[in-house]
């Protein structure tokens, strides 16, 4: 018996300093100051009865599980009201808490974390943020009953249970989560541990969909106090609406929106002073990121006039990536194959709530309520919303954490000292499962998989109405997708975004006409081009400290590619550049272009400065193909059928991403083919991966690299019927403009919105292309790319190739082409059958920089 008890002390030191190595040093000492703090020691015996009865004069003792600012104000404000006091544990403190992953809650249940942590209260308030009391939660699982948590979990979700687990974790470990948790509720004595309350009403759905449980769950949204100290507003901004910048994460495109608009408005800033600085407003215009924030409470009992999108259009700005929403797959999962009703699970739509809010279905009906002379506030939101929220929400909220704490065993819990009041007590409720095929009925992954199936036919939906939603962004919309976030600098160890000022927005119109004009000088002409050096001067300042820009900043780019394009076409001009440095003998014309080139070159293509090579024109004319990983057979074909069917005897580039494409004897087979000539990208581009992720977007990037001056560029999979050099030599089109191309026939309507927003504008879409069809919205593509020829010699074409492979870089056609426009492919420089608008635009750039205008080549 003596030596049981000798092993069993022994254990318990090591289960101690296995603990103690896992969590940091700084939760040792948060545990110990707990213990202090606490009415009784946390170190007193492993079986302690989780019930009060035994000591009933013992004041209850509650640990608050959180990391979030407000709902542990909101909980400070609760246990004052009802008397009691809520010990704060931060769970940061604790190595890997935050959205913990399976490893990780596992070793801090193994090192004796969970019950230690149980042991120092009789309730355990899990706030916010689920997961990070993960192994809180998972130790009700372990056969080690000293192990376990052995007092009741309150579980206040705020932000769906399984926040972060799947964008962070992955979502084998999201699944671990949801498996863990259905097996839990399927044992009485487990699922009796955890109590379910939400501040919202998407919570316990977004459960039973992920987990397939629908346990009891009270709805307790916050009481809404703030105590924060208002701001003071002066008179004239106060009859201003006031707007925050940010959208969750990112900067709102509303800021963009409200200038262009004209509507006179108060950015806030970060710490602007809460509710009782917002309600000194006019009204707060706020585009929701969630279903519901500590701050729509707030605002609501302190009687602030909110303008808010109607469902409608709020789920039209999400659709069209207008707006960030964490919870746009949760809702959608919540109505399987139909739309989400916005007002069962969404708060600023719910009709406990709705009445004492503004809603706007459109910008121009914004627009209407914030420049109109008529009050907005017509039902006195102001007095009546707050009262309502203080004599109901707020009542209920207190009574029903009352109750929760009656139920527990704490009769003696009151609010403000007074018996509690049933008839404010919401009854408990329970989601309905999900439509799913079949439900799981035990852990195994087949029997997970129609859940998981269904789940993701949800998120396909959205991802399908986004595509949908997408084509018919206008011009104002494309516009904000920009945020006006355009330059990123350099800033004491970090990038800053930095807005372009508004002089530098609008010069398309300007940079245009003086390519127009270069473009129309000749040799021997007397009369100096147009060019405004204020403008380059400007430019060149500005953007000289800007380290890079983002590539999603279409609008951003088309500036530095146009302005690149007029340096470049002087500089290589030496008659042009002294005809123009005689007239403007007060300035060093030559030094100023040559800054202006180098820092739009930088900052449009920045992979240029990764090229191993010179861009060379050594031969006149010649083919290009672009090899598809391990095909061996097409390119080949191709090259015997132009060599022998067709008597072409033009040298001939196989260009390749890497040796992984060939098995070393073809490639040594395709070398000593006569005229032919194989070419490894990476050799070329020595960071191509960071830049190009996909063998098919190559062909910008080869046709550039090739020393041919003009190119001739064959798909591996294109049947000839003619020699292509041929065809070139009685080409109108090539003879004109340097470029030729096969019209392609068109399947379906097309978009034509992007068109005039990228180029800047509608008056720089020429003639031709607006009496095309695709500009008619009638076609998505017109342009084939299985033949296309390029004259690299003429300086608008090399430039729209430069453009093409800036339209073909990973991050632009693979993430904010399919995110913003819905398309399943992308090969701006001539892919066969485009799916969409915004390919044939880039083709249209990519096949006529010169003058910067889009036009429509005709087929030969």
């Amino acid at each position: 018996m003596g030596s049981e008890k000798c092993i069993y002390r022994v254990e318990r030191m090591r289960m101690r300093c296995r603990l103690f190595a896992v969590v940091l040093p700084s939760l040792a000492l948060s545990l110990l100051l707990l213990a202090v703090w606490l009415p009784q020691p946390w170190s007193r015996p492993w079986t302690r009865p989780l019930r009060p009865e035994s000591n009933p004069k013992r004041p209850v003792r509650v640990l608050f599980y959180n990391t979030h600012a407000g709902t542990r104000a909101n909980a400070a404000y609760v246990s004052q009201r009802l008397g009691l006091t809520f010990a704060h544990f931060d769970p940061d403190v604790v190595k890997g808490a935050w959205e913990m992953n399976a490893d990780q809650s596992r070793e801090l249940i193994n090192a004796g974390y969970a019950r230690l942590v149980c042991d120092s209260a009789d309730v355990v308030i899990v706030s916010d943020t689920f997961p990070h009391a993960r192994a809180l939660v998972e130790s009700l699982l372990v056969a080690d009953q000293e192990k376990q948590c052995n007092t009741t979990i309150i579980a206040e979700l705020t932000n769906r249970f399984d926040w972060g687990l799947e964008e962070n974790r992955g979502h084998g470990d999201a699944i671990a989560f949801h498996k863990n948790l259905w097996q839990i509720q399927q044992h009485d004595h487990l699922r009796s541990r955890i109590l379910w309350t939400a501040n919202n009403p998407l919570e316990a759905q977004h459960l039973a969909n992920m987990a397939a449980i629908t346990p009891e769950f009270r709805l307790l949204r916050p009481t809404g106090y703030s105590s924060l100290p208002g701001v003071f507003v002066p008179k004239e901004e106060a009859e201003l609406v006031a707007v925050y910048p940010m959208d969750g994460r990112l900067q709102s495109p509303i800021l963009y929106i409200l200038d262009q608009l004209q509507i006179p408005h108060k950015v806030l800033p970060k710490k602007y002073g809460g509710p009782h600085t917002l309600k000194q407003y006019k009204a707060f215009i706020e585009i929701p990121y969630q279903v519901s924030t500590m701050k729509l409470y707030e605002n609501l009992a302190a009687g602030v006039v909110m303008l808010i999108p109607t469902a409608r259009f709020l789920r039209e700005l999400i659709l069209k990536d207008l707006t960030f929403f964490y919870p746009i797959y949760d809702l959608y999962c919540t109505n399987s194959g139909h739309e989400p009703d916005w007002s069962v699970f969404m708060d600023y739509y719910h009709r406990d709530l709705s009445p004492y809010m503004y809603y706007f279905d459109s910008w121009e009906q914004l627009k209407q309520l914030a420049t109109s002379n008529n009050p907005i506030d017509t039902r006195n939101v102001r007095q009546r919303g707050s009262h309502y929220y203080e004599t109901t929400i707020r009542n209920k909220t207190l009574h029903g954490w009352a109750s929760l704490f009656n139920g527990l065993g704490y009769k003696d819990i009151r609010v403000d000292g007074y018996s509690l009041r049933a008839d404010l007590v919401d009854p408990p409720f329970r989601a309905r499962l999900p439509d799913a095929p079949r439900l799981p009925t035990n852990l195994a992954r087949e029997a997970w998989r129609p859940l998981v199936g269904w789940q993701a036919r949800a998120v396909e939906r959205v991802r399908g109405l986004r595509g949908e939603f997408h084509a018919s962004l206008t011009g104002l919309e494309l516009g904000a997708m920009q945020l006006r976030r355009w330059i990123k600098e350099e800033n004491p160890g970090k990038e800053v975004i930095v807005r372009l000022p508004s002089w530098l927005e609008n010069v398309d119109a300007e940079l245009v006409e003086h390519i127009d004009a270069l473009d129309r000088w000749r040799v021997g002409q007397t009369t100096v081009p147009y060019v405004k050096w204020s403008l380059i001067q400007s430019f060149t300042q500005f953007v000289e400290k800007a380290e890079t820009v983002s590539e999603h900043s279409y609008l951003a780019f088309t500036k530095f590619a146009r302005m690149a394009r007029i340096s470049q076409t002087i500089i290589n001009n030496e008659e042009l550049l002294a005809t123009i440095s005689a007239s403007n003998q007060n300035l060093n014309v030559s030094q100023l272009l040559t800054r202006t080139l180098d820092t739009s070159l930088r900052l449009a293509y920045p992979w240029l400065l990764t090229m191993n090579i010179d861009i060379g024109l050594a031969e006149e004319r010649g083919i290009v193909i672009v090899n598809f990983g391990d095909v061996y057979a097409k390119p080949l074909q191709i090259i015997m059928h132009l060599r022998y069917n067709l008597h072409c005897d033009l040298p001939i580039e196989l260009f390749y991403n890497g040796y992984g494409g060939f098995e070393a004897g073809k490639f040594l087979t395709m070398s000593k083919v006569p005229g032919v000539h194989t070419r490894n990208l990476n050799d070329i581009y020595l960071k191509l991966s960071e830049y190009n992720d996909r063998i098919e977007h190559l062909k910008a990037f080869a046709i550039l690299a090739s020393k041919f001056k003009e190119v001739i560029y064959v798909d591996a999979d294109t049947l000839l019927l003619q020699n292509p050099s041929q065809l070139l030599d009685n080409s109108k089109s090539f003879l004109t403009t340097g470029v030729f191309m096969l019209k392609s026939p068109s399947f379906a309507e097309g978009h034509s919105q992007w068109l005039p927003w990228f180029l800047g504008g509608q008056e720089l879409v020429s003639e031709t292309a607006r009496h095309g069809r695709h500009f008619q919205n009638l076609s998505e593509t017109e342009l084939h790319p299985g033949l296309m020829a390029f004259d690299k010699t003429r300086m608008g074409v090399f430039h729209g190739i430069l453009a093409g492979c800036h339209l073909s870089r990973k991050n632009v056609w693979s993430s904010t082409f399919t995110r913003f426009f819905g398309m399943r492919t992308l090969m701006h420089f001539g892919k066969k059958a485009e799916q969409s608008y915004r390919q044939q635009c880039g083709q249209r750039f990519i096949l006529d920089w010169n003058g910067a205008r889009s036009h429509q080549i005709s087929s030969d």
